[in-house]
């Protein structure tokens, strides 16, 4: 699924700020 959204543009890699949790090293959703 994911990678059928990634090919048609409609998901992508980008740089921005994350709320890191440094304890289970994943980003945290706003």
């Amino acid at each position: 699924m994911f990678v059928k959204m990634f090919n048609k543009g409609l998901a992508y890699r980008g740089m921005g700020e994350v709320n890191w949790d440094p304890v289970d090293k994943t980003v945290l959703a706003n």
